[in-house]
């Protein structure tokens, strides 16, 4: 399989009901892991991965630097679900987060300069080589099973002792300002 460029990697698609989500969830059972950030009143941060499959369900929770935005908490998650699909053996991964603006930025692949969206990109990059790789956003908080685990997943980063990282980014560093 020929290596894809970054821009025919990801997807980008609008499903605004739950149902439309379901049906896309069990076309050809090529569904990967669901993603979420967030962040708490007291400035923890933590990222939520999940993911169901025949097998076994996938529950993965980060934490993220104190006073990291949501933003990077999002794109955290879907790092760390991207980590996760390098291990999987299906043909296509989709991504599902609820996050608009993470597949929006990583769409603008050429103007990405921070650290973490750089690993996306190279993660991707590698899966691409073997696998199709879809980043679709679906609606969040209108009961769909997979997302509201997630959302719990993250919460549960938010109560970890320890962040996974300390660096944060020039912006959420002036964002204290």
């Amino acid at each position: 399989m020929r290596a894809l460029p970054v821009w025919e990697i990801i997807c980008q698609r609008w499903f605004p009901t739950t149902d439309n989500v379901g049906n896309v969830a069990q076309r050809d059972n090529k569904i990967g892991p669901t993603t979420y950030g967030s962040r708490s009143d007291t400035g923890r941060a933590g990222s939520g991965i999940f993911s169901s499959t025949p097998e076994n369900d996938v529950k993965i929770s980060i934490r993220n630097p104190n006073h990291c935005s949501v933003f990077r908490s999002k794109l955290s998650a879907i790092s760390g679900a991207l980590d996760h699909a390098l291990n999987s053996f299906k043909d296509s991964i989709w991504i599902l987060t609820d996050s608009r603006s993470s597949i929006q930025y990583l769409k603008s692949w050429l103007k990405i300069m921070d650290s973490t969206g750089l690993d996306i990109l190279s993660q991707l990059v590698k899966l691409g080589q073997r696998k199709k790789v879809c980043l679709q956003w679906i609606p969040s908080h209108v009961g769909v099973p997979e997302n509201e685990a997630a959302d719990e997943l993250a919460g549960r980063g938010c109560d970890l002792p320890n962040p996974s990282s300390t660096v944060l980014t020039h912006s959420e560093i002036h964002s204290f300002q």
